[in-house]
């Protein structure tokens, strides 16, 4: 029997260059074969801006410099292949510039040594009209929807994002 729901906290990070966005190839979970933010959810002992600047490492191998907070939104996702009815998911984004490129990435051992499976399969630069919600997580739809309005409600609205009948690709 599934469990009702689960609650997933994360932070993404937006990198925007010469008029595209940097996307990982989701590889795992709710939004798998999708276009997706760098980031996710925080370690045990590890700040907000650590864990951004670590989960960049791991997923597409640029350290990072972490700009400014664009906002909060939550998610509510339900889709019947999920081991949960719903994911509500918590999102915090920042705007973040590339550094150097320092380690490649790796599904099978991530760049910390651990055996967590990385969820990345690599990284890829898409502008914003080659972008739906036909190809990207609710995440990436969401800084869409903020960046056509040059991220003027600094703090996103508040009003939960519902998506009930969520379909992996």
């Amino acid at each position: 029997m599934k469990r009702k729901w689960h609650k997933h906290y994360g932070v993404y990070g937006v990198a925007y260059e010469n008029s595209k966005i940097l996307l990982i190839n989701k590889v795992k979970g709710p939004y798998i074969n999708r276009f997706d933010l760098p980031g996710g959810g925080l370690n045990e002992d590890e700040s907000i801006i650590q864990h951004l600047k670590r989960e960049f490492i791991e997923e597409t191998g640029y350290d990072i410099d972490v700009l400014e907070s664009l906002g909060i939104q939550d998610f509510k996702v339900k889709e019947a292949y999920l081991e949960h009815e719903f994911i509500h998911h918590i999102a915090i984004f920042y705007s973040v510039k590339l550094k150097d490129k320092i380690a490649d990435i790796s599904r099978e051992i991530n760049v910390y040594g651990n055996n967590e499976i990385n969820d990345s399969d690599g990284i890829c630069w898409k502008s914003l009209n080659e972008l739906s919600i036909e190809n990207s997580s609710p995440l990436v739809v969401k800084i869409l929807d903020e960046m056509k309005d040059n991220f003027k409600n600094k703090d996103f609205p508040n009003d939960l994002i519902k998506y009930d009948n969520w379909k992996r690709k």
